[in-house]
Protein backbone atom coordinates (compact mmCIF):
# COMPACT_ATOMS: atom_id res chain seq x y z
CA UNK A 1 0.00 0.00 0.00
CA UNK A 2 1.60 3.43 -1.20
CA UNK A 3 1.28 6.62 0.53
CA UNK A 4 -1.19 7.71 -2.24
CA UNK A 5 -3.74 5.72 -1.03
CA UNK A 6 -4.02 3.55 -3.78
CA UNK A 7 -2.88 -0.45 -3.45
CA UNK A 8 -1.05 -1.11 -6.77
CA UNK A 9 -3.17 0.62 -9.33
CA UNK A 10 -6.03 0.46 -7.12
CA UNK A 11 -7.87 3.00 -5.29
CA UNK A 12 -8.04 2.06 -1.55
CA UNK A 13 -12.17 2.97 -1.44
CA UNK A 14 -12.23 0.64 -4.52
CA UNK A 15 -10.40 -2.17 -2.69
CA UNK A 16 -12.24 -1.90 0.22
CA UNK A 17 -16.08 -2.01 -1.86
CA UNK A 18 -14.38 -5.37 -3.16
CA UNK A 19 -13.75 -6.70 0.27
CA UNK A 20 -17.28 -5.55 1.43
CA UNK A 21 -19.03 -7.53 -1.08
CA UNK A 22 -17.31 -10.67 -0.82
CA UNK A 23 -18.79 -13.71 0.90
CA UNK A 24 -18.14 -14.05 4.48
CA UNK A 25 -16.77 -17.72 3.83
CA UNK A 26 -14.01 -16.12 1.46
CA UNK A 27 -12.45 -13.93 4.78
CA UNK A 28 -12.51 -17.02 6.82
CA UNK A 29 -10.38 -18.78 3.99
CA UNK A 30 -8.07 -16.01 4.21
CA UNK A 31 -7.18 -16.02 7.33
CA UNK A 32 -6.52 -19.86 7.57
CA UNK A 33 -3.97 -18.99 4.16
CA UNK A 34 -2.35 -16.47 6.94
CA UNK A 35 -2.32 -19.21 10.30
CA UNK A 36 -1.04 -21.52 7.95
CA UNK A 37 1.85 -19.35 6.59
CA UNK A 38 2.43 -17.92 9.83
CA UNK A 39 0.49 -20.80 12.84
CA UNK A 40 2.48 -18.64 15.78
CA UNK A 41 -0.46 -15.45 14.42
CA UNK A 42 -2.92 -17.95 15.54
CA UNK A 43 -1.44 -19.41 18.93
CA UNK A 44 -1.21 -15.72 19.78
CA UNK A 45 -5.03 -15.09 19.41
CA UNK A 46 -5.75 -18.51 20.99
CA UNK A 47 -6.94 -18.00 24.80
CA UNK A 48 -6.96 -21.06 27.36
CA UNK A 49 -11.28 -21.82 27.70
CA UNK A 50 -12.24 -24.10 30.66
CA UNK A 51 -15.19 -25.52 31.10
CA UNK A 52 -16.64 -27.35 34.28
CA UNK A 53 -19.62 -29.02 35.48
CA UNK A 54 -19.93 -29.10 39.30
CA UNK A 55 -21.66 -32.33 39.70
CA UNK A 56 -25.61 -33.04 39.75
CA UNK A 57 -27.02 -29.68 40.80
CA UNK A 58 -25.53 -27.06 39.05
CA UNK A 59 -25.31 -25.90 35.17
CA UNK A 60 -21.62 -26.15 33.69
CA UNK A 61 -20.14 -23.18 32.64
CA UNK A 62 -17.58 -22.05 30.78
CA UNK A 63 -14.63 -18.86 31.41
CA UNK A 64 -11.95 -17.80 29.21
CA UNK A 65 -8.48 -16.82 30.62
CA UNK A 66 -6.52 -13.73 28.89
CA UNK A 67 -3.33 -12.79 29.28
CA UNK A 68 -1.45 -16.30 31.05
CA UNK A 69 1.70 -15.24 30.82
CA UNK A 70 0.93 -12.02 32.69
CA UNK A 71 -1.78 -11.51 35.27
CA UNK A 72 -4.59 -13.65 33.65
CA UNK A 73 -7.90 -12.04 33.69
CA UNK A 74 -10.75 -14.32 34.09
CA UNK A 75 -14.18 -13.57 31.75
CA UNK A 76 -17.49 -15.61 31.40
CA UNK A 77 -17.97 -16.95 27.97
CA UNK A 78 -22.19 -17.40 28.26
CA UNK A 79 -24.35 -14.26 27.92
CA UNK A 80 -26.88 -14.24 30.92
CA UNK A 81 -29.17 -16.69 31.13
CA UNK A 82 -32.11 -14.10 31.34
CA UNK A 83 -33.43 -13.22 27.62
CA UNK A 84 -35.95 -11.36 26.68
CA UNK A 85 -38.82 -12.93 24.58
CA UNK A 86 -37.94 -10.74 21.24
CA UNK A 87 -34.27 -10.88 21.62
CA UNK A 88 -33.85 -13.71 19.15
CA UNK A 89 -31.83 -16.03 21.79
CA UNK A 90 -32.64 -19.66 21.86
CA UNK A 91 -33.86 -20.00 25.05
CA UNK A 92 -33.26 -23.74 25.21
CA UNK A 93 -29.53 -23.35 24.95
CA UNK A 94 -29.49 -20.53 27.53
CA UNK A 95 -31.95 -22.41 30.28
CA UNK A 96 -28.26 -24.98 31.00
CA UNK A 97 -28.61 -28.16 32.67
CA UNK A 98 -26.35 -30.07 34.73
CA UNK A 99 -25.70 -32.86 32.24
CA UNK A 100 -24.96 -30.32 28.87
CA UNK A 101 -21.70 -30.73 27.94
CA UNK A 102 -19.24 -29.19 25.79
CA UNK A 103 -17.89 -30.69 22.00
CA UNK A 104 -15.44 -28.87 20.96
CA UNK A 105 -14.40 -25.05 19.75
CA UNK A 106 -12.94 -24.32 16.43
CA UNK A 107 -12.20 -21.00 14.79
CA UNK A 108 -14.26 -19.41 17.63
CA UNK A 109 -17.46 -21.26 17.27
CA UNK A 110 -18.42 -23.31 20.35
CA UNK A 111 -19.93 -26.98 19.89
CA UNK A 112 -22.60 -27.88 22.86
CA UNK A 113 -24.45 -31.37 23.83
CA UNK A 114 -27.63 -30.01 25.47
CA UNK A 115 -28.92 -32.99 27.61
CA UNK A 116 -32.83 -32.91 27.51
CA UNK A 117 -33.35 -36.84 27.52
CA UNK A 118 -35.98 -36.06 30.78
CA UNK A 119 -38.24 -34.55 27.70
CA UNK A 120 -36.92 -36.36 24.79
CA UNK A 121 -35.01 -32.99 23.18
CA UNK A 122 -31.56 -33.87 23.50
CA UNK A 123 -29.50 -32.11 20.94
CA UNK A 124 -26.30 -30.00 19.64
CA UNK A 125 -25.79 -26.57 19.20
CA UNK A 126 -22.94 -24.39 17.43
CA UNK A 127 -22.98 -21.05 19.10
CA UNK A 128 -20.68 -18.09 18.79
CA UNK A 129 -20.06 -16.08 21.86
CA UNK A 130 -18.81 -13.21 20.16
CA UNK A 131 -22.01 -12.42 17.95
CA UNK A 132 -24.54 -14.44 19.98
CA UNK A 133 -25.94 -16.83 17.64
CA UNK A 134 -26.87 -20.14 17.70
CA UNK A 135 -27.31 -23.33 15.46
CA UNK A 136 -29.48 -26.11 16.31
CA UNK A 137 -28.10 -29.49 15.10
CA UNK A 138 -30.21 -32.77 15.33
CA UNK A 139 -29.03 -35.06 17.73
CA UNK A 140 -27.45 -38.34 16.15
CA UNK A 141 -29.17 -41.08 15.75
CA UNK A 142 -31.12 -43.06 18.64
CA UNK A 143 -30.11 -46.51 17.72
CA UNK A 144 -26.13 -45.19 17.87
CA UNK A 145 -26.51 -43.57 21.45
CA UNK A 146 -25.46 -44.68 24.85
CA UNK A 147 -28.06 -46.17 26.80
CA UNK A 148 -27.38 -45.90 30.76
CA UNK A 149 -30.14 -45.79 33.98
CA UNK A 150 -33.07 -45.32 31.20
CA UNK A 151 -30.87 -41.93 29.70
CA UNK A 152 -30.09 -41.52 26.40
CA UNK A 153 -25.87 -40.15 26.17
CA UNK A 154 -24.56 -39.02 22.71
CA UNK A 155 -21.57 -40.65 23.57
CA UNK A 156 -18.44 -39.38 22.34
CA UNK A 157 -18.32 -36.46 19.93
CA UNK A 158 -16.47 -34.27 17.88
CA UNK A 159 -16.23 -30.73 16.44
CA UNK A 160 -13.95 -30.57 13.49
CA UNK A 161 -12.76 -27.80 10.94
CA UNK A 162 -10.83 -28.97 7.33
CA UNK A 163 -8.84 -26.07 6.50
CA UNK A 164 -8.88 -26.69 3.09
CA UNK A 165 -12.64 -27.50 2.37
CA UNK A 166 -13.30 -24.75 4.89
CA UNK A 167 -16.20 -26.97 5.93
CA UNK A 168 -16.95 -27.72 9.43
CA UNK A 169 -17.80 -31.46 10.41
CA UNK A 170 -19.69 -33.13 13.45
CA UNK A 171 -17.97 -36.62 14.31
CA UNK A 172 -20.37 -39.28 16.55
CA UNK A 173 -18.59 -42.25 17.93
CA UNK A 174 -21.13 -44.95 18.46
CA UNK A 175 -19.97 -45.52 22.95
CA UNK A 176 -18.56 -48.49 24.25
CA UNK A 177 -19.35 -46.70 27.63
CA UNK A 178 -16.00 -45.01 28.02
CA UNK A 179 -14.58 -48.23 29.13
CA UNK A 180 -10.78 -48.47 29.96
CA UNK A 181 -10.23 -52.76 31.59
CA UNK A 182 -7.48 -54.77 32.41
CA UNK A 183 -7.63 -56.15 28.59
CA UNK A 184 -7.37 -52.75 27.63
CA UNK A 185 -3.99 -51.15 29.99
CA UNK A 186 -1.97 -54.33 29.22
CA UNK A 187 -0.49 -55.60 26.13
CA UNK A 188 -0.99 -54.47 23.02
CA UNK A 189 -0.83 -57.61 20.96
CA UNK A 190 -3.87 -58.69 18.40
CA UNK A 191 -4.92 -61.12 20.55
CA UNK A 192 -5.28 -58.88 23.80
CA UNK A 193 -7.29 -56.55 21.19
CA UNK A 194 -9.69 -59.46 19.72
CA UNK A 195 -10.47 -60.21 23.52
CA UNK A 196 -11.31 -56.59 24.35
CA UNK A 197 -13.52 -56.04 20.81
CA UNK A 198 -15.52 -59.78 21.90
CA UNK A 199 -15.94 -58.54 25.35
CA UNK A 200 -18.16 -55.65 23.35
CA UNK A 201 -19.34 -56.27 20.55
CA UNK A 202 -20.19 -53.66 18.32
CA UNK A 203 -24.02 -53.43 17.77
CA UNK A 204 -23.40 -50.84 14.77
CA UNK A 205 -21.14 -52.65 12.10
CA UNK A 206 -18.45 -50.65 12.89
CA UNK A 207 -19.86 -46.93 12.14
CA UNK A 208 -19.12 -43.42 12.53
CA UNK A 209 -21.93 -40.49 12.19
CA UNK A 210 -20.70 -37.82 10.23
CA UNK A 211 -22.67 -34.26 10.37
CA UNK A 212 -21.45 -31.53 7.77
CA UNK A 213 -22.43 -27.62 8.43
CA UNK A 214 -24.57 -26.08 6.22
CA UNK A 215 -24.42 -28.88 3.60
CA UNK A 216 -28.12 -28.46 2.87
CA UNK A 217 -29.67 -31.37 4.23
CA UNK A 218 -28.55 -31.37 7.50
CA UNK A 219 -28.40 -34.61 8.11
CA UNK A 220 -26.05 -37.26 9.59
CA UNK A 221 -24.68 -39.88 7.26
CA UNK A 222 -23.02 -43.27 8.25
CA UNK A 223 -19.18 -44.10 7.87
CA UNK A 224 -17.87 -47.42 7.86
CA UNK A 225 -14.94 -48.33 10.17
CA UNK A 226 -13.48 -51.36 10.80
CA UNK A 227 -15.83 -53.09 13.53
CA UNK A 228 -12.64 -53.70 16.20
CA UNK A 229 -12.32 -49.73 16.36
CA UNK A 230 -14.22 -48.80 19.26
CA UNK A 231 -13.63 -45.16 20.44
CA UNK A 232 -12.51 -45.68 24.42
CA UNK A 233 -11.96 -42.96 27.15
CA UNK A 234 -8.63 -41.68 26.19
CA UNK A 235 -9.81 -38.98 24.46
CA UNK A 236 -11.11 -38.09 21.16
CA UNK A 237 -9.38 -34.49 19.44
CA UNK A 238 -9.50 -33.10 15.83
CA UNK A 239 -6.62 -31.73 14.64
CA UNK A 240 -5.50 -30.01 11.14
CA UNK A 241 -8.46 -31.65 9.12
CA UNK A 242 -8.75 -34.92 11.02
CA UNK A 243 -10.12 -36.68 13.96
CA UNK A 244 -8.43 -38.68 16.23
CA UNK A 245 -8.99 -41.93 18.58
CA UNK A 246 -7.47 -44.73 20.23
CA UNK A 247 -9.20 -47.88 19.35
CA UNK A 248 -9.29 -51.09 21.39
CA UNK A 249 -5.34 -52.25 21.42
CA UNK A 250 -3.89 -48.69 22.02
CA UNK A 251 -3.97 -48.07 18.09
CA UNK A 252 -4.27 -44.59 17.40
CA UNK A 253 -7.10 -44.19 14.76
CA UNK A 254 -7.77 -41.11 12.22
CA UNK A 255 -10.63 -40.19 10.32
CA UNK A 256 -9.85 -38.05 7.27
CA UNK A 257 -12.44 -34.91 7.22
CA UNK A 258 -12.16 -34.11 3.94
CA UNK A 259 -12.36 -37.73 2.12
CA UNK A 260 -14.19 -39.49 4.95
CA UNK A 261 -11.62 -42.27 5.33
CA UNK A 262 -10.54 -44.40 8.35
CA UNK A 263 -6.93 -45.14 8.66
CA UNK A 264 -4.13 -46.13 11.39
CA UNK A 265 -1.51 -43.89 12.84
CA UNK A 266 2.16 -45.00 12.91
CA UNK A 267 2.29 -46.54 16.49
CA UNK A 268 3.76 -44.85 19.77
CA UNK A 269 5.73 -47.92 21.45
CA UNK A 270 5.89 -45.03 24.81
CA UNK A 271 2.20 -45.84 25.25
CA UNK A 272 3.53 -48.89 26.52
CA UNK A 273 5.16 -47.41 29.25
CA UNK A 274 1.70 -46.33 31.20
CA UNK A 275 2.51 -47.50 34.29
CA UNK A 276 -0.75 -46.27 36.43
CA UNK A 277 -2.52 -48.78 38.67
CA UNK A 278 -5.37 -50.18 36.88
CA UNK A 279 -7.82 -48.58 39.39
CA UNK A 280 -6.28 -45.08 38.89
CA UNK A 281 -6.43 -45.48 34.79
CA UNK A 282 -10.15 -46.17 34.84
CA UNK A 283 -11.03 -42.83 36.49
CA UNK A 284 -8.25 -40.96 34.92
CA UNK A 285 -6.88 -42.68 31.58
CA UNK A 286 -2.99 -42.92 31.52
CA UNK A 287 -2.67 -42.21 27.77
CA UNK A 288 -4.43 -39.29 26.56
CA UNK A 289 -4.83 -37.64 22.70
CA UNK A 290 -3.91 -33.88 23.01
CA UNK A 291 -4.04 -30.72 20.49
CA UNK A 292 -0.13 -29.46 20.52
CA UNK A 293 0.07 -26.32 18.26
CA UNK A 294 -2.58 -28.23 16.01
CA UNK A 295 -0.33 -30.90 16.05
CA UNK A 296 -1.53 -34.48 17.27
CA UNK A 297 -0.44 -35.01 20.63
CA UNK A 298 -0.96 -38.09 23.32
CA UNK A 299 0.19 -37.31 27.01
CA UNK A 300 1.16 -40.20 28.80
CA UNK A 301 1.17 -40.54 32.62
CA UNK A 302 3.96 -42.89 33.85
CA UNK A 303 3.44 -43.25 38.12
CA UNK A 304 6.87 -43.12 40.60
CA UNK A 305 6.15 -43.18 44.30
CA UNK A 306 4.10 -40.64 45.00
CA UNK A 307 4.27 -38.32 42.11
CA UNK A 308 3.66 -38.37 38.55
CA UNK A 309 5.51 -37.99 35.45
CA UNK A 310 3.76 -36.77 32.17
CA UNK A 311 5.83 -37.55 28.76
CA UNK A 312 3.75 -35.63 25.74
CA UNK A 313 5.17 -37.15 22.47
CA UNK A 314 3.63 -35.15 19.19
CA UNK A 315 3.02 -36.58 15.83
CA UNK A 316 4.68 -35.09 12.98
CA UNK A 317 4.69 -35.80 8.96
CA UNK A 318 1.92 -37.24 6.88
CA UNK A 319 0.72 -41.00 5.25
CA UNK A 320 4.28 -43.42 5.33
CA UNK A 321 6.64 -40.63 7.01
CA UNK A 322 4.62 -40.35 10.04
CA UNK A 323 6.76 -39.83 12.96
CA UNK A 324 6.59 -39.56 16.80
CA UNK A 325 8.98 -37.45 18.60
CA UNK A 326 8.69 -36.03 22.39
CA UNK A 327 7.76 -33.04 23.06
CA UNK A 328 7.92 -32.33 27.19
CA UNK A 329 8.17 -33.84 30.07
CA UNK A 330 6.00 -32.73 33.39
CA UNK A 331 7.53 -34.04 36.23
CA UNK A 332 6.56 -33.77 39.89
CA UNK A 333 2.76 -33.74 39.28
CA UNK A 334 1.15 -34.76 42.76
CA UNK A 335 -1.47 -37.72 42.16
CA UNK A 336 -4.51 -35.40 42.08
CA UNK A 337 -2.92 -33.31 39.31
CA UNK A 338 -3.38 -33.29 35.80
CA UNK A 339 -2.30 -31.59 32.64
CA UNK A 340 -5.36 -29.54 30.92
CA UNK A 341 -7.51 -31.91 28.61
CA UNK A 342 -7.88 -31.89 25.79
CA UNK A 343 -5.80 -28.78 25.36
CA UNK A 344 -3.23 -28.23 27.74
CA UNK A 345 -0.59 -26.37 26.04
CA UNK A 346 -0.49 -22.58 25.15
CA UNK A 347 2.50 -20.95 23.98
CA UNK A 348 5.30 -21.64 25.91
CA UNK A 349 3.05 -22.68 28.73
CA UNK A 350 1.59 -25.62 30.19
CA UNK A 351 -1.51 -25.65 32.34
CA UNK A 352 -2.63 -28.00 35.19
CA UNK A 353 -5.21 -28.43 37.60
CA UNK A 354 -5.62 -29.63 40.70
CA UNK A 355 -8.74 -30.36 42.28
CA UNK A 356 -9.41 -30.18 46.54
CA UNK A 357 -12.56 -30.63 48.21
CA UNK A 358 -11.40 -27.37 51.13
CA UNK A 359 -14.21 -28.23 54.48
CA UNK A 360 -14.31 -24.22 54.73
CA UNK A 361 -14.32 -23.33 51.23
CA UNK A 362 -16.15 -25.95 49.45
CA UNK A 363 -14.59 -27.35 46.11
CA UNK A 364 -11.57 -25.72 44.81
CA UNK A 365 -9.69 -26.65 41.16
CA UNK A 366 -6.95 -24.47 41.02
CA UNK A 367 -5.31 -23.59 37.49
CA UNK A 368 -1.51 -23.37 37.56
CA UNK A 369 0.74 -22.15 34.92
CA UNK A 370 4.22 -23.85 34.07
CA UNK A 371 7.01 -22.64 32.35
CA UNK A 372 9.76 -24.80 30.38
CA UNK A 373 13.24 -25.05 30.99
CA UNK A 374 15.97 -26.55 28.75
CA UNK A 375 17.96 -29.68 29.93
CA UNK A 376 21.71 -29.85 28.50
CA UNK A 377 20.63 -33.00 26.37
CA UNK A 378 18.27 -30.72 24.72
CA UNK A 379 15.07 -32.09 26.25
CA UNK A 380 12.34 -29.66 27.82
CA UNK A 381 10.36 -29.99 30.87
CA UNK A 382 8.28 -28.40 32.95
CA UNK A 383 8.59 -28.51 36.74
CA UNK A 384 4.87 -28.76 38.60
CA UNK A 385 6.50 -27.58 41.92
CA UNK A 386 7.28 -24.30 39.94
CA UNK A 387 3.55 -23.46 39.23
CA UNK A 388 2.29 -20.15 39.76
CA UNK A 389 -1.61 -19.94 40.24
CA UNK A 390 -3.46 -18.50 37.51
CA UNK A 391 -7.26 -18.99 38.48
CA UNK A 392 -9.21 -20.76 40.76
CA UNK A 393 -12.99 -22.53 40.18
CA UNK A 394 -15.69 -24.04 42.60
CA UNK A 395 -16.14 -27.04 40.49
CA UNK A 396 -15.25 -30.54 40.36
CA UNK A 397 -14.80 -31.84 36.55
CA UNK A 398 -12.46 -28.92 34.68
CA UNK A 399 -11.59 -29.61 30.85
CA UNK A 400 -9.37 -26.67 29.09
CA UNK A 401 -9.85 -25.86 25.35
CA UNK A 402 -8.69 -23.23 23.02
CA UNK A 403 -11.06 -20.35 21.86
CA UNK A 404 -9.76 -18.04 19.26
CA UNK A 405 -12.68 -15.13 19.10
CA UNK A 406 -14.77 -14.10 15.85
CA UNK A 407 -17.22 -12.21 14.48
CA UNK A 408 -18.19 -14.90 11.52
CA UNK A 409 -21.90 -15.44 11.23
CA UNK A 410 -23.13 -18.87 11.78
CA UNK A 411 -26.49 -17.93 9.51
CA UNK A 412 -24.56 -19.24 6.54
CA UNK A 413 -24.61 -22.86 7.67
CA UNK A 414 -28.51 -22.98 7.86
Amino acid sequence: MDGGGRWGDVPTDVLWEILRRLPQITGRRWRDVVDEIEPEVQRRRAKPLAFFKNGCYEPPSAFSLHDIAGDCDVTSLFREEKQEDNDGGDRDFFARYNNDDMVGSCNGLICLWLDRSYSGGCGIFVTNPVTGETLHIPSPPLETMATSSHRRTAGPLCFGYHPTTGKYKIVHFPSNGGRVDDVTLGGTTSAAAAAAASSFPSRHGGVVNVLTLGDGAASWRAVGVPPWSLCIAWGVVSVDGATYWVAEGREIMSFDLEHERVAAVAPLPAMSRCRLPVSMAKEDACCQLTDVGGRLGVSIAIHQRNSICIEVWLLEGRGGKQKWSKWRTIQGLQPTQKIGRPYFAYGNCVLTNIYREMFDQGLNNIVYRHLPCSLKDGSIISRAIEGTPVAKFKNRKLRMFSYIETSEPLNIYK
